[in-house]
């Protein structure tokens, strides 16, 4: 059984990753080739936490490498990564020792998945109403009934604030009940109609982020 709180390196990102979540990186700066070249070779986790205007937020979702796609020349890397599992930080080493990259001590977080029944048929319905209204198809997500609200996250059209907020509740049931919130809100106006278009029709290319420079 994982230890309740671990140190472990840092990635800290412009972006939410939510458990369960695949994400393409275009890995660049020295720091991180070193922390991914470690993690593959360890076969070890790592965390993304969310940096917002400047500031690295606690709550983040520890990732493993599931695929170096490409290697370049240089050393630059194209990778995927699959997020695990979400974690509050409770303490920051800058860098790690040892090492070029950041590390934390991180205490593990509970998630609760059960959901509500009710609730899902909601949430579901409400999302084919938003994509219907913007006209945009997005298939395995409006023809699914199935879906987890970490799932759809990143595709209700969130804000980077709000998908934070949406990582940091602990049970699937509350979860449903703020993504309805915000759908409910948003929906009789649709004045967000170009927002929500841009941010749902995401897509799969390697997207080459740094953290800058962040407080704590």
């Amino acid at each position: 059984m994982k230890a309740e709180t671990e140190d472990i390196p840092v990635f800290p990102l412009n972006l939410v990753l939510f458990p369960g979540e695949e994400l393409n990186l275009h890995i660049f700066e020295p720091r991180y080739r070193e922390l991914i070249s470690d993690s593959v070779e360890s076969n070890s986790v790592f965390g993304i936490p969310t940096v917002s205007n400047g500031r690295l937020l606690k709550v983040g979702t520890s990732a493993s490498v599931k695929q170096v796609v490409k290697k370049y020349a240089d050393g630059r890397m194209d990778i995927v990564v699959e997020g695990i599992r979400r974690f509050d930080i409770q303490t920051v080493y800058s860098p790690m020792a040892g090492h070029l990259y950041d590390g934390a001590s991180v205490h593990w977080l509970d998630n609760e998945t059960t959901s509500d029944t009710d609730k899902q048929q909601k949430m579901m319905q409400l999302i084919r109403k938003v994509y219907q209204s913007l006209q945009v198809k997005k298939p395995g997500l409006t023809d699914r009934s199935d879906l987890s609200t970490f799932e759809v996250g990143h595709y209700i059209g969130l804000s980077l604030e709000q998908e934070y907020e949406l990582l940091c509740i602990e049970s699937e049931n509350k979860r449903q009940d703020y993504i309805i919130d915000f759908l409910e809100t948003i929906i009789p106006t649709m004045s967000t109609v170009d927002r929500l278009r841009e941010r749902v029709a995401m897509n799969g290319h390697f997207r080459e982020l740094g953290s800058g420079d962040f407080k704590f």
